[in-house]
């Protein structure tokens, strides 16, 4: 009798597994988002506690995001990067998740401010990508600026180090540092760069791209236009051009250092070859340049789903399994300054776009530093009429 009973659960057990088997939930997993060995970490997350489906992920880039979308067949849920995302929240295409940002107490407003549209949360944020400066140390040891690799006394470059820097290199190499004519996904480290160095281009009461003050932003074209013909600061073809240089030792400072650089020259970061510093800060109060990368779900078809995903974006939120497993940390933020990509606030994909032609305006000479900055101010005062 005993052994009836086990063979029928065994059975009923069989049966089960195989009709879970036929629910999937699909997350898609954006191009630039997460690693793979991460999205491997969310998806089992999700498996293990939603219970009812097994999640499937796919590693694609935004746009396959988007062709989803407008086929008709978007994925259950999907983590994107915030300026992606929020276009979808503008058309009201995304679940709200309000009150499902978990420990979100512990987590700089600019990230959650990343997650918002129209005073509403469409998303939760999970990681940030971070960016940095990259210099070789021993360029500063050759110019007597080894000190300022002391994190402890210099936690970030003030703007007077940076020229001071950039000067001595000019005597001992082509260029301290290169720039190079930049698309409009890679603007971040431009405006990292300008705005540490020449003060911040929104006030506390912006709320858009369309507040950058005019004649902050001018400032930071200025003086990039001024270390250029000083020969202070090189110019490359392209990204992998400068970031080549920079590996090989000829330029000393590399401005746009990604998660993805940190993997590849992993080696070159544990051995001090290359070490990582935040962006100069005028303040002294070292800048986490950062694009949010968030969990989001489009809008469903029924109730039952909608808990669904609000129970996904709890379990991924901060302080949720989803953390453990990514092994992110967006809280412990205390004592830098977040500066998140303008492509996360209203009309910040417009400021992007604008300000990659005019950085190459400028390095084309086509246009003046004054000039470019002109045609920037004048596009995003009629957008903000």
């Amino acid at each position: 009798m005993r052994g009836w009973k086990a063979a029928l659960a065994l059975l009923l057990s069989m049966v089960l597994q195989a009709g879970s088997a036929l629910a999937e939930v699909t997350l898609f997993i954006g191009g630039q988002t997460v690693s793979a060995a991460q999205a491997d970490a969310l998806a089992h997350v999700l498996e293990e506690e939603l219970a009812e489906a097994v999640v499937v992920f796919m590693q694609e880039e935004d746009d396959g995001f988007s062709q989803r979308m407008m086929d008709g067949n978007p994925p259950h849920f999907a983590v994107l990067r915030s300026g992606e995302a929020r276009l979808w929240a503008g058309e009201g295409l995304l679940t709200a998740l309000d009150g499902c940002a978990g420990e979100a107490g512990d987590v700089a407003q600019e990230v959650i401010d990343a997650c918002v549209t129209d005073e509403q949360l469409y998303a939760v944020p999970i990681a940030a990508r971070r960016y940095a400066m990259a210099v070789r140390p021993a360029w500063l040891e050759k110019i007597g600026m080894a000190y300022l690799l002391d994190e402890r006394m210099h936690p970030a470059w003030y703007p007077t180090q940076v020229l001071q820097a950039l000067d001595e290199l000019a005597l001992k190499c082509d260029a301290g540092l290169e720039i190079w004519p930049p698309e409009e996904e890679d603007t971040l480290c431009y405006e990292a760069l300008l705005q540490g160095v020449c003060g911040s281009w929104y006030d506390e009461e912006a709320t858009n791209a369309a507040d950058a003050d005019p004649k902050e932003m001018e400032a930071g074209f200025v003086w990039m236009e001024e270390m250029m013909n000083a020969g202070l600061i090189g110019a490359a073809p392209s990204r992998d051009a400068a970031l080549r240089r920079f590996l090989s030792g000829e330029t000393a400072i590399f401005i746009d250092w990604t998660p993805e650089d940190s993997i590849r020259y992993a080696k070159e970061i544990e051995t001090g070859e290359i070490r990582l510093l935040p962006y100069p800060s005028a303040t002294g109060v070292p800048v986490i340049a950062a694009e949010v990368v968030c969990f989001l779900a489009p809008v469903p078809d029924g109730d039952a789903e909608v808990r669904r995903a609000r129970h996904a974006a709890a379990l991924l939120a901060p302080g949720g399994l989803g953390q453990l497993a990514l092994g992110e940390q967006l809280s412990g933020a205390d004592g830098m300054e977040w500066l998140t990509s303008v492509n996360t606030l209203d009309h910040g994909a417009t400021l992007r776009a604008l300000f990659a032609d005019a950085l190459c305006a400028m390095a084309s000479e086509e246009l003046t530093a004054r000039e470019a900055a002109a045609r920037i101010a004048r596009a995003m005062a009629v957008i903000a009429r």
